[in-house]
């Protein structure tokens, strides 16, 4: 069996072998050459084989836009992504939110939809009905129903502002942090998700970054962000204001300006945020030389945008292969055996799906 510019890779000895699995390739979307030779009695200056077969080892979908982010359906085998160029002042003559179905015998593109709206962020209810969508400097929130897929939309008054983070609590409680100016600190507005009305807000603070709630212990946790006053905070929301409650690190340990990324594990207990993992107190657990990305759903493993690592000690699993240039890229475990990769660039975007064996 002969791979690109006629180099060897392996020698069949049964000639009744249907198949033969090649596990050392450097791209996901490359096409390689493969070609079958026999090996003959006579002398040629060149190998005698077969037709060339181009083949590529990856699974993935292509798609003619730029992905902002990825959500996973807690329910269903869906991805739900926000179809959005990377930088504000850009535009595209499609926006809205990509379905794409991941069951174990199915990865495609399942529809392209709300296609004018341009959306900044997306959560699903805890009982995984329902998808909320906020728009920055849009006075507007998008509930889809996940079932009949209706979407319904309310109205929000935070002065014109918009939301770039939104947050699905207990009881579909909404809890809407504020587009940020292009530095300083905004704050929450609150609504109910069941039929849009308005509890509270302003209330509470924070700064860009990303935002999780813990339906476990009932409390919110946002990431600052551009600042050299980095910090990830616990927030309570008694009473339905929100409040500062902890923080990590204390001044003057804050790190200078973290990326915007905030992990909620799937269990509700353990928190990744730069090169740690902290307890629901914000203890720190243990401390990487890497930004964890995922972490699978019964804590087997945990990723970053380029190995596979165990969860217990970190070991490397696997390095993943050449991927394409990237901008931006977002990555969800389906289960413990199937990781959803999405990397973006320019205007285009690969989903990728990778089965842990």
């Amino acid at each position: 069996l002969y791979k690109e510019d006629f180099d060897p890779i392996a020698e069949i000895q049964d000639i009744n072998t249907l198949e033969f699995e090649d596990f050392e390739f450097s791209s996901f979307i490359e096409d390689f050459e493969y070609q079958i030779v026999v090996n003959t009695t006579e002398t040629y200056d060149h190998p005698i084989g077969s037709n060339f077969e181009y083949m590529n080892p990856g699974i993935f979908i292509e798609f003619p836009y730029y992905v902002f982010k990825l959500i996973k359906d807690p329910i269903r085998s869906k991805v739900y992504a926000i179809v959005r160029p990377r930088f504000t002042n850009d535009e595209s003559d499609k926006y809205g939110i990509l379905i794409i179905d991941t069951d174990s015998n199915t990865f495609e593109i399942n529809s392209h939809i709300l296609i004018n709206d341009r959306f900044a962020d997306l959560d699903i209810s805890p009982d995984g009905q329902y998808l909320f969508l906020c728009q920055e400097r849009v006075e507007k929130i998008t509930k889809l129903n996940l079932d009949t897929m209706e979407a319904t939309t309310f109205v929000t008054d935070t002065g014109q502002w918009g939301i770039h983070k939104i947050e699905v609590g207990n009881n579909n409680i909404l809890y809407c942090h504020r587009d940020p100016p292009t530095s300083g600190d905004t704050q929450f507005w609150i609504y109910d998700g069941n039929n849009g009305s308005y509890i509270n807000g302003p209330t509470g603070i924070s700064r860009h970054g990303d935002t999780e709630f813990n339906i476990e212990n009932n409390r919110l946790y946002s990431g600052r962000s551009n600042t050299t006053d980095g910090q990830i905070i616990r927030h309570t929301v008694n009473g339905n204001v929100v409040s500062t409650e902890l923080t990590y690190p204390g001044f003057p340990n804050s790190i200078s300006f973290p990326k915007p990324f905030l992990l909620l594990a799937d269990d509700n207990q353990n928190i990744f945020w730069e090169h740690f993992q902290l307890s629901l107190d914000l203890n720190v657990i243990r401390t990487f030389d890497t930004d964890i990305k995922a972490c699978s759903p019964s804590n087997i493993y945990l990723s970053d945008f380029d190995r596979l690592y165990n969860f217990n000690d970190m070991t490397i699993i696997c390095e993943y292969p050449e991927l394409p240039l990237t901008e931006n890229t977002s990555m969800v475990f389906m289960d413990d055996n199937t990781l959803i990769f999405c990397r973006s660039y320019d205007t285009n975007s690969y989903f990728f799906k990778i089965n842990i064996e």
